[in-house]
């Protein structure tokens, strides 16, 4: 029986995936019906299982149509806490924190609450209470509604959940509400949190509810009758957050035997005190844990005995620390290790006969506190290291998944990322007719334990409530699955099958917004290409037939190469220092007079700077601004270059060299004359070229491949890298006398997130160049609420991330029916619209970053966007000139033989 996990959404287009649920496929299911009731109500609840009758059922939490249900006793928890706070403390006006009123277990909670004030003669005053939805932040509401809106005055707060105690006592302690100042508060659950925060809480059996049910489940498939009714008991537990002191720090023993001067070993024989103390613990969910501990009674008895009889604290203290260890590694809350130590000190303590003894006992146990406390906060701090590393990663992923419009990278990037998070298996469908989700679906990516699935371009076809087609599906493993729905607005794409892994149910929703978000934007963005390449087809269609020429002759064809390469080199646009470079900051304004500065110098330069800061920008910027603007400017990615190529592409070669080598050809240095040779990406050259580089620059002479004869380099040498190169060198990965040489003279580039005042402009210059290829007016305005969160966000991806993020903003809002003339909220890529996280580190000017992450890069060089451009123009000349390719040539200023060869380069079709 598999089980299919549907996490909360809140957003209604999810909906679908229920209709994927039938007897064919389904032999039972447990519904989570408090969590579904939460949000829809009871209401809908039932109608939406009467769909499911013939499917056998068994309910959690509540009792619904007559299906067999597991049920926890909400009345007792909230009893025994109200009457805890009542008699045990003395509160009288008790503010109360509701659950949604369309809950069964909420409304039975509050009632009980408003029994007990009746029970006590206490009134009941509406004013003190707040209708919340179980969530952190209705915690928070509560606090502010109550304290600064109603102005009640109140002795303690009762929660209907955890959560939301845990939102109300955050919100008290943002208001120095702390230690012996804050607010008696209890929840209800006894969530892992909880137990962190101290929170006085009743506890429900959450995982026996859930195996019982399942237990329950599998006896009704099989025919067998089950109870109508099982009803499973809570117990409150106490902490300090309702005022009370721990229980661990009451004495263990009020009467020392003094008389005698041993120790009465017969505590030997107490071990069954200590594993019945242990099995009453807060453990029952853990069998691990608590089997652990059993076993280490004797040890820790042994080793407490040998330190007595030595006085050396260090026998005891080993011991447990290695007691702490081991528990660490199954689980990082430590906070029942006071309970035990408690426990144990009580066993032991009682059987001490001798003063002297006992106070080293006591000593002993002190600082055995001490260490549980160290250990809690090593603990405390790792878990948020742990969960800062997390949020990188999962931000990384959304970065990578968002830099190409290319469904097949973005598989790649999918597998590698979630395979690395410990999801061992994960299928992507898409609709084939998204307005009938339930008619046809193509699986289009899947793997499983990195096993990539052979799944041809198309798809494999399949009715999508099998979720994984079946003939993939029938020889798998069992395991768990997550069903995500993918959808934009109302737009149904497809679903997002993962196995389920680490138990961090946020995590999956996250992964569902990063793969939804970027999976929509490429199919949007893909859309509109294809639209454009249908009209470029039809053009080119009824214009092929008067216009078609033969290719220039073969023997002449490898000269006409060589000479259109150069040409095209030496027509480069060349940019112009105030029309290319759009800036206000004083820090780019630097950057301006360094290059100002390296214009009339000779030696290499390096330009530093993460990626998309626009290093090659300013390398042409240098070169223009220079003497030698007129002469070529080449660039060379080194990231880009196999291995076995560079000391081709770099010095050239003669013609029968090598068994390829039908002519002789150019190198990169050749090629750029007296003018510039720009090395991009210099940390990812290899090492035995960058030995060749080296000696390159020491002696300003090359030997292309074949030749006998040295021929001199005239040209300047700039360098770019995002890399720390002096980490690298560090790592033996960068020849350090190289670094020496290429950074004589070094331009950092700051990153986007430092210079915010440019970030206004740059928008604005982004939206005028592209509006146009979107149908979109070129000026636009963009409200206020998008301009703040475009100025707050951390841009790690600088201009190319927000080239790429104007891009599909325009994409979004060019298929809006609403003003195109307005860019709002709705057209963001909901990466930046809505995600949200918070680290205690991040300053406020950094805490936007975790808030609203985004990040996107554009995964193409400069020569794919040159190519790019260059057919948009060759397209529109050859259409204005009706398909005639001297005229075309005329328009764009160049030879007829270089378009000829521009048109084969760049595939343009049907101008052959």
């Amino acid at each position: 029986m598999d089980v299919l996990r549907l996490l909360q959404s809140g957003k209604k287009n999810r909906n679908v995936l229920f209709d994927f649920v039938d007897s064919e496929r389904i032999d039972g299911f447990v519904v989570a019906a408090p969590s579904l009731a939460n949000y829809a109500g009871n209401s809908a609840l039932e109608k939406l299982l009467v769909r499911f009758q013939n499917i056998p059922m068994v309910n959690l939490g509540e009792n619904i149509l007559n299906i067999p249900a597991v049920l926890i006793d909400n009345e007792t928890g909230i009893c025994e806490i109200m009457k805890h706070m009542i008699e045990y403390h003395g509160y009288k006006r008790i503010a109360y924190i509701s659950g949604l009123a369309v809950s069964t277990e909420a409304s039975v909670r509050f009632h009980t609450y408003q029994k007990m004030l009746n029970f006590y003669g206490l009134p009941y005053e509406a004013d003190l209470v707040y209708e919340g939805n179980f969530s952190i932040n209705s915690g928070k509401s509560a606090i502010r509604e109550l304290l600064d809106i109603r102005k009640v005055k109140f002795d303690a707060i009762v929660s209907a959940n955890d959560y939301m105690a845990l939102g109300a006592i955050d919100e008290l302690r943002l208001r120095g509400m702390v230690a012996g100042n804050l607010i008696p508060i209890s929840g209800y659950d006894d969530i892992n949190e909880s137990k962190k925060a101290g929170l006085t809480t009743v506890h429900q059996p959450i995982y026996e509810e859930g195996h019982i049910a399942t237990e329950l489940l599998v006896k009704k498939i099989r025919g067998e009758e089950i109870p109508q009714i099982t009803q499973l008991p809570t117990k409150i537990v106490v902490r300090e957050s309702c005022g009370c002191h721990l229980k661990d720090t009451f004495p263990a023993c009020k009467n020392y035997l003094m008389a005698g001067n041993s120790l009465d070993t017969s505590f030997q024989n107490n071990q069954n005190f200590l594993i019945e103390k242990i099995s009453k613990m807060e453990l029952a969910d853990d069998d691990k844990k608590m089997g652990y501990l059993i076993s280490s009674i004797k040890s820790l008895q042994d080793s407490f005995v040998q330190a007595l009889n030595q006085k050396r604290l260090d026998i005891f203290l080993l011991a447990w620390g290695q007691v702490i260890q081991e528990c660490y590694e199954i689980d990082e809350n430590l906070s029942y290790l006071n309970t035990l130590l408690s426990d144990f000190r009580r066993s032991m303590v009682s059987f001490i006969k001798d003063r002297e003894l006992l106070i080293v006992a006591e000593d002993m146990f002190h600082s055995a506190r001490i260490m549980i406390g160290d250990s809690l906060q090593k603990a405390a701090l790792f878990s948020k290291i742990l969960e800062t590393a997390k949020i990188e990663k999962l931000n990384d992923f959304g970065a990578r998944l968002t830099s190409t419009f290319d469904l097949k990278d973005q598989f790649d990037i999918i597998q590698s990322e979630l395979s690395s998070l410990g999801i061992n298996s994960c299928f992507i469908s898409l609709y084939t007719y998204p307005e009938i989700p339930k008619q046809e679906a193509r699986l289009v990516f899947g793997f499983e334990d990195d096993n990539r699935l052979m799944i041809p371009e198309e798809g494999i076809t399949f009715p999508p409530g099998e979720i994984v087609p079946f003939k993939i599906a029938r020889d798998r493993r069992r395991c768990t699955y997550i069903v995500e729905n993918m959808f934009h607005r109302t737009l149904q794409l497809g679903f997002i099958v993962m196995e389920y892994g680490p138990k961090d149910d946020r995590m999956y929703e996250i992964l569902r917004t990063k793969i939804n978000d970027s999976i929509m934007g490429t199919i949007m963005f893909q859309k509109v290409q294809k639209q454009a390449e249908r009209l470029e087809q039809l053009v080119q269609r009824r214009t092929s037939e008067l216009h078609m020429m033969k290719f220039i002759k073969d023997k002449v064809e490898d000269e006409v190469e060589k000479l259109t390469i150069h040409i095209s080199r030496k027509q480069e646009t060349k940019p112009d220092e105030k029309s290319s470079m759009v800036y206000k900051s004083m820090q780019m304004q630097e950057v301006v007079n360094k290059v100002n500065q390296a214009v009339r110098l000779s030696k290499p330069i390096l330009i530093t700077g993460e990626t998309g800061t626009g290093k090659e920008l300013i390398a042409k910027l240098i070169h223009y601004t220079s003497s030698s603007k007129d002469e070529p400017f080449i660039a060379i990615n080194c990231a880009a270059i196999p291995q076995t190529l560079w000391e081709a592409e770099l010095f050239g070669y003669i013609k029968g060299s090598f068994t390829d080598a039908k002519a002789d050809r150019r190198g990169s240095i050749d090629a750029a004359g007296k003018g510039s040779l720009f090395f991009d990406e210099i940390g990812e050259t290899p090492l035995d070229i960058q030995s060749k580089l080296l000696r390159l620059l020491q002696e300003n002479q090359y030997k292309p491949i074949g030749s006998n004869k040295f021929f001199t380099a005239n040209c300047r040498f700039i360098f770019a890298t995002n890399k720390d190169l002096s980490e690298m060198i560090k790592k033996g990965k960068f020849r350090e006398d190289l670094y020496y040489r290429i950074s004589v003279f070094t331009i950092e580039i700051p990153p986007l997130r430092d210079r915010k005042e440019d970030i206004p402009i740059l928008l604005e210059y982004f939206i005028k160049k592209y509006s146009g290829e979107f149908a979109l007016p070129e000026v636009i305005q963009v409200e206020k609420d998008v301009m703040e969160k475009i100025l707050s966000y951390r841009w790690p991806g600088n201009i190319r991330e927000m080239e790429n993020f104007v891009i599909r903003s325009l994409a979004i809002l060019s298929s809006s029916r609403e003003d195109k003339g307005m860019l709002k909220i709705v057209h963001l890529p909901s990466l930046i619209a809505d995600f949200s996280f918070k680290s205690d580190k991040t300053t406020a000017q950094e805490e936007n970053y975790f808030n609203h992450n985004n990040e996107i890069y554009l995964n193409r060089n400069y020569e794919e966007l040159v190519d790019q451009y260059s057919k948009k123009i060759i397209l529109w000349a050859l259409d204005k000139a009706n398909g005639n390719k001297t005229v075309a040539a005329n328009m764009l200023g160049i030879k007829r033989t270089t378009l000829s060869y521009k048109i084969k380069e760049l595939k343009i079709e049907n101008y052959h």
